[in-house]
């Protein structure tokens, strides 16, 4: 099953790349300074798909994350402790902003609303309403009040002392994407969908500068250097331009490439700028000349947010890989990157006798788990940097789990050999599963393929372009002869077994198809990230029934043992209903986090897996047997 969730939202991608950048410099310390490595950081978890970092506070105390999970993480670095803000926002969170005195932060939604937080007890202060589509940007000012911009086309300033609007400015012809505060002349420039670039005099609102054309691509990435002088501005044609803000008139292209802008930034002395783009692309360039100075190679996918620490020696990205990377500045040599310690657990698979359960997971490492003793029985590395899925075959000698390198590693089981590594996809691999009678092994992913392979020889037999979206999710019918796959398209389409001829759409959805089931008879059920559960006739050709539930559904099983299906979802919940009364749900919160792969026993027993590595067994009605730690090689945490 996939996490990549996001894709469907093409257009404010680059407004949380905005943001993304805002106080990014309080990582510095984080980082070493000499050696290369993996930089192990407890709190980058439980995101779905991408991670996106906000920001922190001045003095570096807290540094808070927020992903399209909705969650919002404050990590007190001081006392080490880390916090989830609650309640979250209904929608994804865009931006961030701190208080010049670190004291209170404000988090911007899809949703149009704005929270703002008392940073110290993490407690919501303030709810404020007033915008009517999704708010694209905040900045705090030095009077201590707030400015928001928005898609409704319009500018607010929030007084802070009461969480009352001080006044709308006048809406503009377009949405607004992007806002930065400059400080020489205590004024706001802001950059709308539609490439408009001007600035707003504070606090009345109005225009006292303009670009007389459109930036190609529209302003969806902008950055101001320090001093607030000079500008950057980027959007979707992958051009970067620059500026004085003394003059708007007067713009020049910097820098090109062919894949839409992520993000821009300066260095605190100006000296140099960074640029990313959409496949990953990082470059170290000169913001006066455009000339590229060193090319940073590392990231796999959408550079999210660029800054440099406040000493100007480390540069510091995050993208929708999941990763936040550091560069040594000028040298441009990588640094480390920033994962998960604990390893959040992607893959799960539990062979047919029900006496291994194999977990996978972003630290690249497979265990072995033995349900009815609670103990560790193998660990090893996969040779993949994260492991996205796993699967077992029917008869249980046979391991297979797809990574984020685009490849599939075969291990003899038990006792966990590696057999071949081939190279699956171009992209990452998010769901794998063995035909019943172990024939074939399934598998698609990141590229938008659906490819039908031979375990045993590990070669090719079939492959099509399945989607125009990554592949999140397949299953396969009982009788082995078709396969139905779910895509961040929205969609799920059927396919014959081996040949993958295409038999068409059998449902659309309003976000990404996390998962399907063939049901006995001629039903399949999908399921997905908007929380709607259908019913689709094979026979009839059509949707006979539909089921609307709040929860951000991810992966979907039949218990045989006591025939009921199983669904986990992005909110922690694990949820039980019967194929023939699906609006008759039960649901139960497991955890604040995800759950994020889903595995039913022989026996009847659930066992699911969440971020910070965390796996739980559970009775077939969803009493919590125990939970353990899929963590360093070798230990567990089991409670």
């Amino acid at each position: 099953m996939s996490y990549k969730l996001l894709k469907k939202i093409p257009v404010f991608i680059f407004i949380i790349a905005v943001f993304v950048a805002v106080l990014l410099a309080s990582m510095a310390s984080i980082l070493s300074k000499s050696q290369e490595q993996v930089l192990e950081y407890p709190l980058i978890t439980g995101h779905i798909r991408m991670l996106t970092f906000l920001g922190g506070t001045p003095d570096g105390r807290y540094l808070a994350w927020a992903g399209s999970d909705r969650v919002i993480r404050i990590w007190d670095r001081k006392n080490k402790t880390l916090r989830h803000l609650k309640p979250f926002h209904e929608r994804e969170v865009f931006c961030f902003a701190s208080s010049p005195d670190g004291k209170i932060i404000a988090s911007g939604s899809e949703d149009g609303g704005i929270f703002v937080w008392d940073l110290k007890t993490g407690k919501r202060l303030f709810d404020l309403k007033g915008h009517k589509d999704a708010v694209t940007g905040l900045c705090f000012m030095p009077d201590g009040r707030l400015v928001s911009v928005s898609s409704d086309r319009r500018i607010g300033i929030w007084d802070m002392k009461t969480g009352k609007p001080v006044k709308f400015g006048k809406k503009f012809q377009e949405p607004l994407a992007a806002v930065k505060y400059l400080p020489q002349e205590n004024n706001l420039i802001i950059g709308s969908l539609a490439g408009d670039l001007f600035k707003v005099s504070y606090p009345a609102l109005t225009i006292t500068d303009k670009y007389p054309e459109k930036v190609r691509g529209g302003v969806r990435v902008l950055a101001v250097s320090p001093g607030g002088k000079s500008f950057m501005c980027a959007g979707e044609t992958g051009e970067i331009f620059s500026g004085k803000t003394g003059d708007l008139k007067n713009i020049k292209l910097l820098a090109s490439h062919d894949k839409r802008v992520g993000a821009v930034a300066y260095s605190p002395a100006g000296k140099y700028a960074a640029a990313g783009w959409g496949d990953g692309r990082l470059i170290l360039l000169d913001p006066e000349t455009g000339i590229k100075i060193k090319n940073l190679a590392g990231h796999r996918s959408l550079i999210t947010g660029l800054v440099f620490s406040p000493d100007g020696k480390m540069l510091f990205s995050s993208s929708t890989d999941r990763t936040l990377r550091g560069w040594k500045i000028p040298e441009g040599s990588y640094a480390g990157k920033l994962k998960d310690g604990a390893g959040d657990v992607w893959g799960l698979a539990a062979n047919n006798k029900g006496t291994i359960v194999a977990s996978g997971s972003d630290d690249g490492y497979i265990r072995l788990w033995d349900p009815g003793r609670k103990k560790l029985i193998g660990s090893f590395p996969s040779g993949q940097d994260e492991v996205f899925c796993m699967a077992f075959s029917p008869d249980s000698s046979l391991l297979v789990s797809g990574g984020s390198d685009g490849t599939l590693a075969y291990f003899s089981m038990p006792g966990g050999k590696m057999i071949r590594r081939v190279k699956a996809h171009g992209r990452e691999v998010y769901t794998a599963a063995f035909t019943p009678d172990g024939k074939y092994l399934v598998s698609g992913g990141e590229d938008f393929y659906l490819r039908v392979w031979d375990p045993k020889s590990g070669k090719i037999v079939a492959g099509v372009k399945a989607h125009p979206d990554t592949v999140n999710s397949l299953t396969v019918s009982s009788d082995g002869k078709l396969v139905a796959t779910g895509s961040c398209d929205d969609t799920s389409t059927l396919w014959t077994l081996p040949d993958l001829s295409p038999l068409g759409l059998v449902a659309e959805h309003e976000e990404s198809v996390m998962g399907e089931l063939f049901l006995p008879g001629d039903i399949l059920l999908t399921i997905s990230f908007d929380g709607g559960i259908k019913k689709y006739s094979l026979k009839k050709h059509k949707t006979v029934e539909y089921y609307e539930f709040a929860y951000p559904f991810k992966d979907l099983a039949l218990n045989p043992y006591i025939n009921t299906l199983v669904a986990t979802d992005f909110d922690g919940g694990v949820s039980f209903f019967s194929p023939e009364n699906i609006r008759d749900l039960k649901r139960i919160r497991l955890t604040e986090g995800n759950l994020l792969a889903l595995a039913i026993l022989p026996d009847g027993r659930i066992c699911c897996s969440g971020d910070s590595g965390w796996l739980y067994l559970l009775s077939p009605k969803g009493d919590l047997i125990y939970k353990w730690r899929h963590s360093v090689p070798g230990k567990s945490d089991l409670e």
